[in-house]
């Protein structure tokens, strides 16, 4: 079974409409939003990369945390389970 929509960018969801994973411009549901899964990106924070960047720098991995973080600004997000995935080192 694949899910009803799939997002692209988690930092789009405290907008009315964001894109989903096939460029497509959705309306963000505003019920039956069950399962939040992100994950930053590990070129922020590998040990490979020369300009490390951390979350409160302008890198990607710190705008996705921002994402995630301020979509806990708005109560009426019903998800039910929030899964977070980030690699360091």
């Amino acid at each position: 079974m694949s899910p009803a929509i799939l997002f692209a960018d988690v930092t789009e969801l405290g907008n009315p409409t964001a894109h989903n994973a096939y460029g497509a411009l959705v309306k963000v549901p505003t019920e039956g939003f069950h399962i939040l899964i992100a994950g930053t990106s590990c070129v922020d924070f590998s040990n490979l990369n020369k300009s490390k960047k951390g979350l409160d720098d302008k890198g990607e991995s710190g705008r996705t945390w921002r994402g995630v973080s301020s979509i806990f600004l708005f109560p009426s997000f019903p998800f039910l389970f929030l899964l977070l995935d980030a690699t360091f080192g």
